[in-house]
């Protein structure tokens, strides 16, 4: 999900699970994030997760995001209503010392 004004843009992946706690998913997010922010100029990346889904916070969070708190959020799946986290990386974030050694492995 793209914002046409280029603040922000949400992404979602499903893994196939015979190739699931080898890190490929957190390494996809973090170059698509570079990508995000270096190439298209974006202010923020945003992806859910429902909260029972511990695995994809893992990822999230090796993925260099952070969890946003705030109010719950739901969202619909296959029919129900399903809690679900915000994660959340802003470019500044992204940008700082802090965060560049995670990127300077991508490099």
């Amino acid at each position: 999900n793209i914002q046409t004004d280029k603040q922000s843009c949400e992404f979602s992946y499903i893994m196939n699970p015979a190739y699931q706690r080898r890190g490929l998913t957190a390494e996809a997010i973090r170059r698509l994030i570079k990508y995000v922010f270096e190439e298209w100029k974006f202010k923020t990346v945003v992806a859910r997760c429902n909260q029972e889904n511990i695995n994809s916070e893992h990822v999230m969070l090796a993925a260099g995001m952070h969890l946003k708190k705030g109010d719950k959020e739901y969202w619909s799946f296959h029919g129900k209503e399903v809690a679900c986290k915000r994660y959340e990386l802003n470019n500044k974030a992204w940008e700082s010392p802090s965060e560049q050694a995670t990127h300077k492995e991508e490099d």
